[in-house]
């Protein structure tokens, strides 16, 4: 199979920022916990208001990443079959031929199985809003990004 075009999530996760993220939760929720609040209800309070943001707002936290690599960056603010879709033919781009690559079963796993491109999944950290069971099992699963160059 000839491959043209990848499309990478790289907003947080796979570069793990979010490594970062989860740990200035924790800090948060002990901090909360040493004046008093319950460590579970701190949490559980952060991901509504994570959750609230997302569906007001979208991903829309401008992030640029080694543009000397990349034909175009993408800032989508649902990632969402709308927005591939949009991608896809902005650039002519045959299906059979793109691959998304990400860690989110819903917001790049799914929208990627339901156009019917190619998927490869990186689990990696995910979040109360990201929970969701894969469409099908038509997905490559890897453990990292390094692993996507022996596949591709």
């Amino acid at each position: 199979m000839k491959i043209k075009t990848i499309i990478f999530d790289l907003d947080d996760t796979l570069i793990k920022t979010s490594k970062l993220y989860n740990q200035a939760r924790e800090e948060f929720s002990l901090l909360m916990e040493n004046s008093g609040f319950k460590k579970e209800e701190t949490l559980a309070k952060l991901d509504e208001i994570d959750i609230k943001n997302i569906h007001q707002h979208g991903f829309t936290k401008e992030r640029y990443f080694l543009k000397k690599y990349f034909s175009e960056i993408y800032v989508l603010k649902h990632k969402n079959v709308e927005e591939y879709q949009n991608i896809l033919e902005e650039h002519n781009l045959n299906k059979k031929e793109t691959w998304i690559v990400g860690n989110s079963v819903r917001s790049d796993l799914n929208p990627g199985l339901k156009l019917g491109v190619n998927c490869i999944l990186i689990p990696y950290l995910g979040w109360k809003f990201e929970e969701e069971e894969p469409l099908s099992e038509n997905y490559l699963q890897l453990d990292s990004l390094e692993e996507v160059l022996i596949y591709l």
